[in-house]
């Protein structure tokens, strides 16, 4: 199964254009001009940018078209509404960019983010399926919130994937259209954690590639996804365990770790949410999965809130994103119980990649 998407590779006549930017649209007239202008700057041109608009009743079609008349790179197509990863997937069929690039409609890039992560892509080799970078959280402003600590994973990362969403945003990924339609595309059978089930199945079938710099804007507003915390929560659950069903090379012990650390966070959300029996019966199936990592977790969270620890990464001062360089403030992620999780997983990583090879 690894790296089968090389046999896949299109030859092409004439010139090819380089990235094919996907942007999903649901009733986002509030943002949907800020996002595409975002897409424009970039500093890498030879671009197509296509706006799924995927049954929206707001006027988020008649933005697209402005925007088109300004720029001949965009191309809109209308769609009954599929959701955000039939949208997506609506999107990479009608591509024709060598590699495909995802957008949610309210999130920003930084104009260096496309040429940053292509030029590493290309520089990795046909072995590497997708580059990711750093995120920063934004307000409905545009105004920076958070920088949230991050790793940078780099090479053969199944394990990694599976244990942590490092990407941690549908929109801070770029990927080899080939491999995008090895895997499938998005699994539509998941709502709210298709992109993190993405970032497993590529990790399955290729090498993955990190810019350590915050080049994309991870908006989080009151009606977006990212707010419904227990839904996301139940979907990365989903999203595991279509993994652990369908892509082989899962270590067992790493099943059990990523199931504990989802079941985990869904008993924080639910009960966020005084939703006590779901948080029970989660809190009941983590313990059986991974007893030690579940105490190592807690543990450490509750000495940083004894310790009233501030949280890293918070901005006093609001600033714009584009107005911070995207190398600066990055936030790493602690040394701690999880981190040396990640290590091992690394190291099965590396092991398996010897072997296959």
């Amino acid at each position: 199964m690894v790296y089968k998407f090389l046999n896949l590779e299109l030859s092409f006549g004439g010139s090819v254009t380089t990235v094919s930017v996907i942007i999903p649209c649901y009733n986002s007239a509030r943002t949907l001009r800020e996002t595409v202008k975002s897409a424009l700057a970039q500093t890498l041109k030879d671009i197509e940018i296509i706006i799924v608009n995927d049954g929206s009743t707001d006027n988020s079609l008649s933005i697209a078209e402005i925007l088109k008349v300004e720029d001949p790179r965009i191309v809109i197509h209308s769609i009954p509404n599929r959701k955000l990863p039939g949208a997506r997937n609506y999107g990479i069929e009608h591509a024709v960019g060598e590699f495909v690039a995802p957008l949610d409609a309210d999130d920003l890039w930084h104009p260096t983010y496309l040429e940053k992560l292509v030029k590493a892509l290309r520089k990795a080799g046909e072995t590497s399926s997708f580059a990711y970078s750093f995120l920063r959280r934004i307000d409905d402003h545009g105004k920076i919130s958070e920088t949230r600590p991050a790793v940078a994973v780099d090479g053969k990362a199944l394990q990694r994937s599976m244990i942590h969403n490092f990407v941690g945003t549908g929109s801070g990924i770029v990927i080899r259209r080939a491999a995008a339609n090895a895997v499938g595309g998005y699994d539509e059978r998941v709502r709210g954690s298709e992109d993190y089930l993405m970032q497993i199945k590529l990790a399955a079938v290729g090498e993955v590639v990190c810019i350590p710099e915050c080049l994309i804007g991870y908006r989080q507003s009151s009606t977006s996804m990212s707010t419904r915390r227990f839904a996301m929560a139940q979907g990365s659950l989903e999203a595991l365990g279509i993994a652990i069903s369908e892509i082989p090379g899962i270590d067992p012990a790493v099943e059990k770790w990523a199931l504990a650390r989802a079941q985990m966070h869904g008993v924080i959300q639910a009960t966020k949410e005084r939703k006590f029996l779901s948080a029970a019966i989660l809190g009941l199936k983590a313990l059986h999965n991974d007893v030690v990592g579940v105490v190592a977790e807690g543990f450490t969270r509750a000495f940083r809130r004894a310790a009233k620890s501030a949280p890293r990464g918070q901005y006093t001062e609001a600033r714009n994103f584009f107005d911070v360089d995207p190398a600066a403030d990055v936030v790493p992620m602690r040394k701690s119980f999880r981190k040396r999780r990640l290590d091992i997983a690394s190291a099965i990583d590396r092991k398996r990649c010897k072997v296959e090879h």
